[in-house]
C-alpha cells in the first residue's frame, strides 16, 4: 500500500482527505496538522508522495518543500493553497513541486493527481531524512 504524509492545518479539511484517498484511493495516510509535525514524520517514515498545504502555522508548506527537496530531489509534492497568487504557484513549481491545487478542489481530481504523482514515484519509498539536516538546533 502506498503511504502519503498530508499535512493540513485545517482539521476538518485534513480528516476529509485522510478518510477519502484511504477509502476511495486505497493509500495509507497519515496525517500531521502543522509544518513542524510534517517534517518530524518525514524523518521517521517513509513515504511514497507529500500533500502539504501552502499556508500553516510554525513552518509553511513552501519551507518544508524546499528542505525535503534539497534532501530528496525525486520526492513528489503536491501542494495545497487557498491563495491564488501567481507568485507562489510560481515559488512552488520553481522549488520542485508536482502540482499545485487551488482551494477549494474537487476531490476526485484530487485523487487522480495523486494517482499521477505515486506512479511517477521511480521508488517505492522515500527513505526519511535525519531531523538534524531538517531542523535548524
Amino acid at each position: 500500500m502506498k503511504r502519503i504524509l498530508l499535512v493540513e492545518d485545517d482539521p476538518n479539511l485534513g480528516l476529509l482527505l485522510q478518510d477519502y484517498l484511504q477509502l476511495k484511493g486505497k493509500f495509507d495516510v497519515v496525517l500531521c496538522k502543522d509544518g513542524e509535525e510534517g517534517l518530524k514524520a518525514f524523518t521517521k517514515q517513509n513515504f511514497d508522495l507529500l500533500i502539504l498545504d501552502v499556508m500553516m502555522p510554525k513552518t509553511d508548506g513552501l519551507e518544508i518543500l524546499q528542505r525535503i527537496k534539497e534532501l530528496h530531489p525525486r520526492c513528489e509534492v503536491i501542494m495545497l493553497t487557498a491563495i491564488t497568487s501567481l507568485q507562489v504557484a510560481e515559488k512552488a513549481m520553481s522549488l520542485g513541486a508536482f502540482d499545485l491545487i487551488g482551494k477549494p478542489f474537487d476531490v476526485v481530481d484530487l485523487r487522480q493527481k495523486v494517482i499521477r504523482a505515486v506512479a511517477k514515484v521511480a521508488r517505492n519509498s522515500i527513505e526519511p531524512a535525519p531531523s538534524s539536516l531538517l531542523f535548524n538546533s
